[in-house]
């Protein structure tokens, strides 16, 4: 991963392709690991320490690979992360803030 300036350039949406997803344009590692969330079905946390943006082009297979499609298909998620950025996935049991709300009203009421 190279670094950059949070100014240089912009992180395009992810793109699917077939048999790949793929993740592309300077982001934080903060910003990587909220992506890599709809991917994991699980909340994903940057445990690295590291401050900036960085240039990532990262590809892999969805889980959900559709196995009638031909072509190379790239590593999955997991291994996609550690041989293209050399981060790796870690499961481990951590505190996360959720907010969870029991009740809506329809029309709003004034405090």
């Amino acid at each position: 991963m190279k670094v950059v300036d949070e100014d240089e350039g912009y992180a395009i949406p992810p793109m699917h392709d077939g048999n790949s997803m793929q993740l592309t344009g300077p982001m934080s590692l903060r910003q990587l690991a909220n992506s890599l969330m709809q991917y994991t079905g699980k909340p994903v946390l940057d445990g690295t320490n590291l401050e900036g943006y960085f240039l990532i082009d990262l590809t892999f297979a969805p889980d959900s690979l559709d196995g009638s499609i031909e072509g190379v298909i790239p590593p999955l998620l997991p291994k996609a992360l550690e041989k293209q950025l050399g981060l790796k996935l870690v499961a481990a049991k951590e505190a996360v803030r959720i907010l969870v709300v029991d009740h809506a009203d329809a029309v709003p009421v004034e405090n």
